[in-house]
């Protein structure tokens, strides 16, 4: 990596990928993208099992955007996989959907849909700590 942050992009759509890698890019980070298929995927990068367990194949993420809706493993599923390795249970995971089926969101470990959002203040709850985050990666 030349000076930047090391992102992770879980998406099992490979235009999805493209189009945010691509974004990124755009924006002018200095940051490196590396993307991963699936669930199932990042959690063995994270454990560095099979072919992450080679020197260097799988440094250390700074920022985990995370697909909500994939098909082996979903979002929500691998969240709480990844919570479980005591050594990730803080790294900074954004967790994104390009469906356009309903609001989902995140209060501690409570998912949320729009039906048990707690009120018109709780996307600025959350975009601002992420906004912030982003801010320092882009």
């Amino acid at each position: 990596m030349s000076g930047g942050r090391l992102i992770l992009l879980v998406d099992d759509n490979a235009e999805d990928q493209y189009l945010t890698t691509e974004a990124l890019r755009a924006a002018g980070g200095k940051n490196t993208m590396h993307t991963l298929d699936g669930g199932e995927e990042l959690l063995a990068y994270l454990r560095r099992d099979g072919e992450y367990a080679v020197d260097g194949a799988a440094p250390r993420p700074d920022l985990i955007l995370l697909d909500l809706n994939m098909p082996r493993m979903s979002g929500h599923e691998t969240l709480a996989e990844l919570r479980k390795i005591d050594e990730f249970r803080n790294l900074p995971v954004i967790v994104f959907s390009t469906s356009a089926v309903g609001y989902y969101g995140f209060q501690g470990d409570e998912v949320l849909s729009e039906d048990s959002a707690p009120g018109d203040d709780f996307l600025a709850q959350i975009l601002v700590p992420v906004d912030d985050g982003v801010e320092c990666f882009v």
